[in-house]
C-alpha cells in the first residue's frame, strides 16, 4: 500500500458573514481536530455541499460573540485541486474509522471516475 500524506494543505482566511444553512456543521467544528476538520472540509467541497465561503461562515458563527482567534479553515485537499487516488483512499479510511459509510460510498464512486 502506498504511503499517504497526512499533511494539511491549505489555509485560508476567515470571512465575516452571518447566517448559515447548516448550523449542525458549525456545531461539529467544536469537537473536531484540525485533521478531522480538514478532511470534512475537503469532502464538503468535493461533493458540492459547501464552498470555501460557507465553511468560513460556519467558523465565524462558531466564534460569534467571542474574541475571534486567528483560526483558518483547513483543507486536506486544496479546494481547486483534483485529488489523487491516495488522498481519496486516506479520506475513505478516515470515514470508515468514524463509521460514516455514506461518505465512503460517495468517495469510492468519485474515485472510479478519476
Amino acid at each position: 500500500m502506498a504511503e499517504r500524506s497526512n499533511a494539511l494543505v491549505l489555509k485560508t482566511s476567515v470571512l465575516q458573514g452571518t447566517g448559515g444553512s447548516n448550523p449542525s456543521f458549525s456545531a461539529k467544528i467544536k469537537t473536531m481536530t484540525d485533521y478531522q476538520q480538514s478532511i470534512e472540509n475537503s469532502f464538503r467541497i468535493l461533493t458540492g455541499q459547501a464552498t470555501i465561503e460557507t465553511i468560513c461562515i460556519a467558523l465565524t458563527l462558531h466564534f460569534q460573540g467571542e474574541d475571534v482567534p486567528d483560526v483558518f479553515p483547513i483543507f486536506f485537499i486544496e479546494p481547486d485541486a483534483i485529488p489523487d487516488l491516495d488522498q481519496i483512499d486516506t479520506m475513505i479510511d478516515h470515514f470508515e474509522f468514524y463509521e460514516e459509510y455514506e461518505k465512503c460510498a460517495w468517495l469510492s464512486d468519485y474515485k472510479k471516475k478519476l
